[in-house]
């Protein structure tokens, strides 16, 4: 039986390029061949099959992701303005661990995505590399 990825972290949905505070937090799992994304009220943006799903990784660290023709830009870390998670999402990420741990990483963020970026391009390459083992058309 093939291994299954299995992910989840939050991540931000940059909504504007330029308004810090339109950056929301949402929490993104991949389990039992779907992508799943929940914004700050609940609400389910998206459930698809990672085979439904393109992108890319931008230089920058913002996973470009397409999913059912619309575009979502995310990273790993939210500027100054944007919303804290809710409770609710921590809670949920926090019972989604729980329920499935994850292997400890086999690379780590390199030194200045560290210091000043709190890893955040780390963390997206790693749903990245998540979404391509899962079958998801994103460029590695």
């Amino acid at each position: 039986m093939p291994h299954e990825p299995v992910h989840a972290s939050i991540v931000y949905w940059r909504r504007s390029r330029w308004n810090g505070a339109r950056c929301e937090p949402i929490l993104m799992t991949l389990h039992e061949g779907r992508l799943r994304a929940r914004d700050r009220a609940g609400r389910e943006l998206f459930a698809v099959a990672p085979g439904q799903v393109t992108g890319r990784l931008s230089r920058f660290g913002t996973l470009l992701l397409t999913v059912g023709g619309q575009a979502f830009h995310l990273v790993g870390r939210g500027g100054a303005q944007a919303p804290s998670p809710t409770a609710e999402q921590q809670r949920a990420y926090t019972d989604f661990r729980t329920r499935h741990p994850e292997p400890a990483p086999t690379d780590r963020p390199g030194l200045v995505d560290q210091l000043l970026n709190g890893a955040a391009a780390w963390r997206m390459r790693r749903w990245r590399d998540a979404l391509g083992d899962a079958g998801a058309g994103v460029a590695r």
